[in-house]
């Protein structure tokens, strides 16, 4: 018993390591949010051109059935395509042009050989079961 309070003592008596504290700029080098889009943002032009290519499929005041995602909530109503805000209309329209990146991303190829590997494999316990039965 003696031995364990000597070594306590001991333990309490020697002087803590500091923890070596790194500078709090060093932490947060990188910003939480960039500044870059809007420095680098183009101004909106107000050209006859960009507004006829920004045209809405859908003239203002028209019921947009089935985007309404609320239980209790109403189908929404077009608006004036001036009261949209300018990025609205560079959205892709169709999936070909919103996928483009595909034909060189080695984790899709990974993924769509996979799903070939496992058809195979699937039709092959089939044949083999259709010969035992």
């Amino acid at each position: 018993m003696a031995c364990t309070c000597r070594s306590t003592l001991n333990a309490l008596r020697q002087p803590t390591r500091r923890i070596a504290q790194t500078p709090f700029a060093l932490l947060s080098a990188r910003p939480l949010s960039s500044s870059a889009t809007v420095l680098n943002a183009k101004p909106a032009s107000s050209s006859p051109g960009a507004a006829a290519a920004a045209a809405s499929s859908c003239p203002p005041g028209t019921v947009l059935k089935g985007l309404n995602y609320l239980k209790d909530g109403q189908d929404p109503v077009a608006l004036e395509d001036s009261e949209y805000p300018a990025w609205v209309f560079a959205l892709p329209t169709s999936k070909a042009t919103a996928v483009k990146g595909d034909k060189g991303d080695p984790a899709a190829e990974l993924r769509k050989q996979r799903v070939d590997l496992k058809k195979k494999t699937k039709a092959g316990i089939k044949a083999s079961n259709d010969l035992k039965g």
